[in-house]
C-alpha cells in the first residue's frame, strides 16, 4: 500500500464521490488520490442488569453501570469473555473489542420485595460516524431479572419518516407496545396497544399535526367481543370534538358526539343508535347546564325510546328532561317511550305523527305547553307508568290541559 503523507488531508467520500474523485484531472493533468475504507464491522453488546447494551465498533469506548435495585445491591461483574479490571466498581468503561461480549452485574439479595422491580430502560448509545442503513430496522432485546422482556425497534425509512417500537412482555402475560412515528413534515402518532391476561385489548392513537391540533383514540375490546371506541379532535382554534362509540358483539352499535367550542361551551350534541339489523336513530339534543333538550329524531324504526339520561363522549352523565317542538321531525313511528327525567313537553312536540298511538310518560312532568300532541292518532292512548296515584293524577290534568285530540285514552300503569 502507498503510506499516506503527513500533510494529506483526509476526508470521508460517498461511493459515487469517491469514483468521481479518482477519475478527476487538474489542469496540469494530476490526479486526486482517494482511498476507499470499508465501514467497520460492528459487535454486539450484552449487559445483564445494567446499562451500555448495544452495537459498537472495535475500540468504542462505552461506559457500563449497574443498575440499582429496591431488593438487593451490586456486588461485582462476571463476564467468560472479557477480563475486567476490577469487577466491584458500579461503573467501568470497556474498549469494544473485536467480538461479541456479554457481561452481568450479579446483586447480593438483601430482602424479598413483593412488589415486581422494573429498573429503567437502558441508556442508548449513538455510534460515532456510523449510521445503520435507512430502511433497515435494528433491534435490541432486554431481558429484565424478573423475566420482563424489552424490544425495541429503530427503523429510518428512506423518506426520513422513523418508526421506534418499543414491545414489553411481563412474565404474567401482559404485553404493551409502543410505537412512535415521526414523519418529515412533522407529523407525530404515538400508538399504545396493551393486552391483559383478562383477555381486555386496549388501544390508543395519538397524532399531533404540524400546525398543533391532534387527534387522540382509544378502542378497548373484551373478551365478550364488546369494544368501546372514543375520539377527541382539538382543532387549531381550541375547539374540540369528542365522541364515543359503543359496538355490541352481535354488530349494534350506540354513538354520542359533542362539540365544544375554545371556552369549553358545548355547540351541538348529538347521538346515534343502529341495531345489528341495521336500523338507524339519530337524535339532536340542545344543552343547558346538564341538562339536555331533544331538538330532532330521525328514525327508521317504529318504536323511538327517548333515554333518562346519555353518557356524553365526555365521559359525564346528562338528563334529558325536555321534548322540544318538531322533536320527531319526518321520522314515522307508531310508539314513543319518555325517560323518567322527562320534565318539560313543548307545543308541537309530536307535530305530524298520525301514526303515534303510545306514548308512555315514565315520571312526574312539570310543563306541557297547549298543542303539544297536535297531530298524533286520534284514537292514541297515552300511558302514566312509574308514579304514584297522586302524580298520575297531577300529570293527566297537564296532559288535558295542553288539548289532547279527541279520542286519546290516558291510563294509569301501577
Amino acid at each position: 500500500l502507498m503510506p499516506i503523507p503527513d500533510n494529506a488531508t483526509i476526508v470521508t467520500l460517498s461511493d459515487k464521490a469517491f469514483e468521481a474523485a479518482n477519475n478527476y484531472k487538474t489542469e496540469g493533468g494530476a490526479s486526486l488520490a482517494a482511498i476507499k475504507v470499508e465501514k467497520a464491522d460492528a459487535y454486539d453488546l450484552k449487559i445483564e442488569n445494567g446499562s451500555g447494551s448495544g452495537k459498537y465498533v472495535e475500540g468504542y469506548k462505552v461506559i457500563v453501570k449497574a443498575y440499582d435495585l429496591s431488593n438487593g445491591v451490586f456486588e461485582k461483574w462476571e463476564s467468560e469473555d472479557i477480563e475486567i479490571s476490577d469487577p466491584t466498581a458500579k461503573t467501568f468503561t470497556i474498549d469494544m473489542p473485536g467480538k461479541d461480549i456479554k457481561i452481568k452485574a450479579v446483586h447480593k439479595i438483601t430482602k424479598v420485595d413483593p412488589v415486581p422491580y422494573y429498573p429503567p430502560e437502558p441508556d442508548t448509545h449513538e455510534l460515532e460516524d456510523e449510521e445503520h442503513p435507512k430502511g433497515e430496522a435494528v433491534e435490541n432485546v432486554e431481558t429484565k431479572e424478573d423475566g420482563t422482556t424489552v424490544t425495541t425497534t429503530t427503523l429510518e425509512e428512506e423518506d426520513g419518516t422513523t418508526i421506534k417500537t418499543v414491545r414489553t412482555e411481563k412474565p404474567d402475560g401482559t404485553v404493551k407496545e409502543t410505537e412512535k412515528t415521526v414523519s418529515t413534515d412533522g407529523t407525530v402518532v404515538k400508538k399504545t396497544v396493551t393486552e391483559n391476561t383478562n383477555g381486555v385489548v386496549k388501544e390508543s392513537v395519538k397524532t399531533t399535526n404540524p400546525d398543533g391540533s391532534n387527534v387522540v383514540t382509544t378502542k378497548t375490546e373484551n373478551k365478550e367481543g364488546v369494544t368501546v371506541e372514543t375520539e377527541k379532535a382539538t382543532a387549531v382554534d381550541g375547539s374540540v370534538t369528542v365522541s364515543r362509540t359503543t359496538t355490541d358483539a352481535d354488530g349494534a352499535t350506540a354513538s354520542n358526539t359533542i362539540e365544544l367550542d375554545a371556552d369549553g361551551n358545548i355547540t351541538s350534541f348529538t347521538t346515534e343508535k343502529t341495531t345489528s339489523s341495521g336500523k338507524k336513530t339519530e337524535a339532536s339534543y340542545s344543552v343547558s347546564g346538564n341538562n339536555l333538550k331533544v331538538t330532532n329524531i330521525q328514525s327508521d324504526t317504529t318504536t323511538v325510546k327517548i333515554p333518562a339520561t346519555v353518557k356524553g363522549g365526555d365521559g359525564k352523565q346528562y338528563k334529558v328532561t325536555t321534548i322540544g317542538a318538531n322533536a320527531l321531525g319526518d321520522a314515522k313511528v307508531k310508539t314513543v317511550v319518555l325517560g323518567k327525567n322527562i320534565k318539560t313537553i313543548e307545543a308541537n312536540a309530536f307535530n305530524g305523527q298520525s301514526k303515534l298511538k303510545t306514548i308512555t310518560v315514565n315520571g312526574k312532568l312539570k310543563s306541557v305547553s297547549k298543542g303539544a300532541f297536535n297531530g298524533i292518532n286520534k284514537n292514541a292512548t297515552i300511558k302514566i307508568s312509574g308514579v304514584s296515584k297522586k302524580d298520575y293524577k297531577k300529570n293527566m290534568k297537564l296532559l288535558q290541559k295542553s288539548g289532547l285530540p279527541k279520542g286519546v285514552t290516558i291510563v294509569w300503569e301501577k
